[in-house]
């Protein structure tokens, strides 16, 4: 990264190839931002973001095949609004997502179903620990922020 530009690659368009230079964010433009990782497998990224040019806001989860940049799988779609965070466990069992619909769901991974939704309001962003038992979530209520841990539910 340089000045205001970045090197990005244009996943949109499937081309796979990259993109010469994009101009970073000015600060007349409104864009959330957008979770992304690596899976621990090395050949995918999980992103969440919109395909639908007429909707920017990141609602669904899609796990990408890192050297075509095509969709794997059916995509993780069960969010109202922007997603905010995820975090995936390092066994790659476990994707849990937090959303300003005011929700953290945990997902199976390869299977793409929820296995249970808290309500949580004001969600700012989420860990799995090590070992995927324990969630640790912070929340940002009228600029005071917080942090809470809870069990993951077996």
């Amino acid at each position: 990264m340089s000045g205001n530009n970045f090197d990005a690659w244009d996943f949109e368009a499937r081309h796979g190839k990259l993109n010469n230079r994009v101009r970073k964010k000015n600060y007349h433009t409104r864009v959330l931002g957008v979770p992304v990782f690596w899976t621990t497998k090395d050949r995918t990224i999980v992103a969440a973001f919109s395909l639908d040019s007429q909707n920017r806001l990141a609602k669904t989860i899609y796990e990408i095949d890192s050297s075509t940049l095509e969709i794997v799988g059916p995509p993780f779609e069960w969010h109202a609004t922007h997603i905010c965070s995820l975090d995936l466990s390092l066994d790659c069992t476990l994707l849990v997502s937090a959303s300003y619909d005011n929700t953290i769901k945990l997902w199976a991974f390869e299977s793409r179903q929820i296995l249970t939704e808290f309500d949580v309001r004001g969600v700012y962003n989420i860990v799995l620990s090590p070992n995927a038992r324990q969630l640790a979530h912070t929340i940002n209520k009228l600029g005071r922020r917080k942090i809470y841990i809870c069990d993951i539910p077996p």
